[in-house]
Formats: C-alpha cells, sequence, structure tokens
C-alpha cells in the first residue's frame, strides 16, 4: 500500500546530515509495515528488531553500553553484519526498552553513517518519554491512511489522479463514483489492516469488516488508563453534537479540568486524538489568537467511529450517514484526519456571542483559509458568507457533496477532492 509519508523518508535519507529518525504515531497505524517496504525497497537488507516481541533486547541495551557494543551484538542475533551505507537499521516498539531510547543520542553522536529508524507510541508521563533526546533526532509522526491513500489501495489510481490535477468536468460527470467511494471510506476507515484486507478481498463482508474494528478497539482501549478511556469514549460521542467544542462534563456531570486535562494531553500526545484549538480572530499569525481552554477533540479513525458509535454498516455505505446524519460527524473526521497530517496552523473559529462558527482555520505560508463543512445537498452556507464578508481576503471553502463552483466570495470543494484541495495550499 502506498503512504504519504514515503516520499518524507526518502527526503530523511537522501540528507546526508540526517540524525536518527523517530517515527511515532498510534498503535496499528502501519509504522511497522512502512519501514519494512522502505527498508526492502531502498536498501541492500534490513535488520529489525521489536522491544514488543524479543525481550532479549532489553539485556542488550541495558546500562547503556557502547555504541559499538550494540551494534556487535545485534549483529549476532540479526546473523548478518549491520553494514552502514548499507543496512537500515530498525528498533520497533521502543518505548518498552527507555535504555534504547536513551541510547539514541549515543548513536546519532558515535555512528552517524548508520541509516537508524526508531518506532513507538509515546506520551507524557512515560518513562520512555522522558528519555527522548529530541534535539539529537529527526522525527517524522505517521497517522491513518487518507482518502487519497484509500483510492490508490482499492486500485483506483485514475480517480486519484482526476483529483490530484483537480478536472473538475471529469469529477462531475464521475461523482457518483467517487460519492461510493467515500461512503466506503468513511465506512471502513483508514487503519491499514482494514484497508488491507478490504482491497485483498473485495467480497469481504461489511459485518466482517466491523469485526475488525472491533478487535482494533479492544486492543486500544485495554492499554488506556480509567480517565484516559473515559475521555476517548467522551470524544467519539461530542462528534454527533452540534456544538462539536470538547467540555468536560461530557465524561461525567463532575469532570473537572485538572483531573482530566492530563488524560487528554497523553491521549493527543499518543496520536489517538487530534486536538484543535479556536481562535476568535482571524488575523496573522494564528498562533497569537489560540485560546488554549477551548478545543475540539477529533477521534482516531473514521470507520473506528463508526464502529464505536454503532452505526448500521448500510447507514453508511447505503444511507445518507455521510451528507445529513450524525451533525457532519463523518465529513469532519475524512477532514481532520487529513489535517494532522500536514505541516500548517490548523484551528476553528468562534467568537463570544455570534453564531458564526467555521470548522476549521488553516494558515499557510501567505494566506488564511477557512473551512466549513456542510455535506448536506443545498447547503445555504450563511455562515461562512457572513465570516468571509466580515473577513476580505481571506479565502472561504465550503465542504460538501456538490459539485464544484467558485465565486468571487467562497469555493465549493467536494468532500472527496478535499484531500487534494489542501495538498495544494
Amino acid at each position: 500500500m502506498q503512504r504519504d509519508i514515503y516520499k518524507q523518508l526518502l527526503e530523511w535519507k537522501r540528507n546526508r546530515s540526517h540524525h536518527p529518525l523517530l517515527l511515532t504515531g498510534a498503535p496499528m497505524v502501519g509504522k511497522t509495515y512502512i519501514i519494512k517496504e522502505f527498508g526492502k525497497t531502498e536498501y541492500v537488507k534490513f535488520a529489525r528488531f521489536s522491544f514488543l516481541d524479543q525481550p532479549i533486547l532489553k539485556s542488550i541495551f541495558r546500562n547503556q553500553p557502547e555504541v559499538t557494543k550494540v551494534l556487535r551484538m545485534l549483529s549476532t542475533l540479526y546473523r548478518c553484519d549491520i553494514t552502514p551505507g548499507e543496512t537500515l537499521l530498525i528498533l520497533d516498539d521502543i518505548q518498552y526498552c527507555p535504555d534504547a531510547v536513551d541510547l539514541l543520542r549515543d548513536f546519532s553522536e558515535d555512528a552517524p553513517a548508520l541509516d537508524l529508524i526508531a518506532c513507538g507510541t509515546f506520551c507524557d508521563g512515560d518513562v520512555a518519554y522522558e528519555k527522548i533526546p529530541f534535539d539529537a533526532l529527526d522525527q517524522l509522526t505517521l497517522h491513518p491512511m487518507n482518502f487519497s491513500e484509500y483510492l490508490l489501495a482499492m486500485d483506483q489510481k485514475y480517480l486519484y489522479e482526476l483529483l490530484q490535477k483537480r478536472q473538475w468536468d471529469s469529477i462531475r460527470a464521475l461523482s457518483s463514483t467517487f460519492e461510493d467511494y467515500l461512503k466506503q471510506y468513511c465506512f471502513c476507515g483508514g487503519m491499514p489492516s482494514v484497508v488491507a484486507a478490504y482491497a485483498e478481498n473485495k467480497e469481504l463482508g461489511p459485518f466482517a469488516v466491523r469485526q475488525m474494528h472491533s478487535h482494533i478497539l479492544q486492543a486500544i482501549e485495554t492499554n488506556l488508563t480509567r480517565k484516559q478511556k473515559e475521555v476517548w469514549d467522551a470524544v467519539h460521542t461530542r462528534m454527533t453534537q452540534e456544538n462539536h467544542k470538547f467540555i468536560f462534563a461530557d465524561i461525567k456531570k463532575a469532570a473537572r479540568f485538572k483531573d482530566y486535562m492530563p488524560a487528554v494531553r497523553q491521549l493527543v500526545q499518543k496520536g489517538l486524538l487530534y486536538r484543535t484549538d479556536k481562535v476568535s480572530t482571524a488575523s496573522l499569525p494564528l498562533d497569537y489568537y489560540r485560546d488554549e481552554d477551548s478545543f475540539v477533540l477529533y477521534p482516531l479513525d473514521t470507520g473506528l467511529l463508526g464502529a464505536k458509535l454503532g452505526v448500521e454498516p448500510e447507514e453508511l455505505l447505503l444511507g445518507a450517514a455521510v451528507s445529513d446524519g450524525y451533525n457532519d460527524a463523518f465529513p469532519r473526521q475524512l477532514i481532520s484526519q487529513k489535517l494532522r497530517s500536514m505541516d500548517f496552523p490548523v484551528y476553528y473559529y468562534a467568537r463570544t456571542g455570534s453564531l458564526v462558527a467555521m470548522d476549521y482555520i488553516i494558515q499557510t505560508s501567505a494566506r488564511i483559509v477557512a473551512v466549513e463543512v456542510n455535506a448536506s445537498p443545498n447547503g445555504n452556507s450563511k455562515a461562512l458568507k457572513t465570516f468571509m464578508a466580515a473577513n476580505p481576503g481571506r479565502q472561504g471553502i465550503r465542504a460538501s457533496l456538490e459539485a464544484h463552483t467558485k465565486s468571487a466570495l467562497m469555493e465549493t470543494i467536494p468532500l472527496y477532492a478535499m484531500d487534494s484541495f489542501l495538498d495544494s495550499l
């Protein structure tokens, strides 16, 4: 399966002054798969060691031994020399070995010619997280597959290229096909194991897919603390509300900020939730106007969202759950999964005493883009029009299932074309 992050991995390899790479991300988003494919394709050989599957590795890194000694012992386990310039060294599930995390700085300083990728899921409070030498590492984060990646996995390169080139006449002619694939994506989601199973077996029934979602949810939730699980549950429920600002009362009536905010931060750091802070002024730089006390939390994946909410498969695959059900929960989740993988700052817009709110306010190098998610056909976009009238010079985008249109005030982008539009910013 093609992943957008592969290009970034290539850029890292080609940069001769690179440091060891720390690849982070939520559990089961495909970290191991993509680095193994990268190792197979771009190197003579790769040596992968998992601290989860090979407990003996912890003894090798205990007491901070020298890098040369570690490499010698790893070569013995690998039964082949680990050669700089030829071998990609992969230290997988490194969060289970704080001593190995601590030694990454020594790899950067003592073995600069060796290409090393360390993979893991971290959060504040973990022993391993406290030992990460961020200043001595390059960093990338992997997320669930977005809609563009899903189309490629489904062997729909032609549809993918139409979107990338924004050939609106051809896209309009194939709108029903694009909508079908969008509904499939909202149902399947972007967890690679689910996408791969569905791509390999098109006859795989929707209830078999839901069973895979349930197994993934169980694996994730088993490793959450009680407070993390309460936050996790509340975020999924909040997605169905018209006002999707996260409030601690969603957890339970007496929930307090100081008791649950650490759990929120940890879930965001683990990549299980995506946080979007509020701004009340649409001016550069947006970060100056950020209100850290008001934020939206988005879940990990659209497929898991549907499973968590108990949405019946036919509601997504055949019904109107995407276009006008669940208060645009699935379209907002769709866009958030793309935005979380991009580098520019993203917020949402709201002002006290005003009914005008924007789902996303995006800052690129030279402009501010306001995005209103209004998937229902023939929506009037009153909020976006009001916002644009009060904020001239901004770019207004309506994400909808309607065909592409463009006026002096705003541009309507079909939901299935939002990935390619965001790539063009």
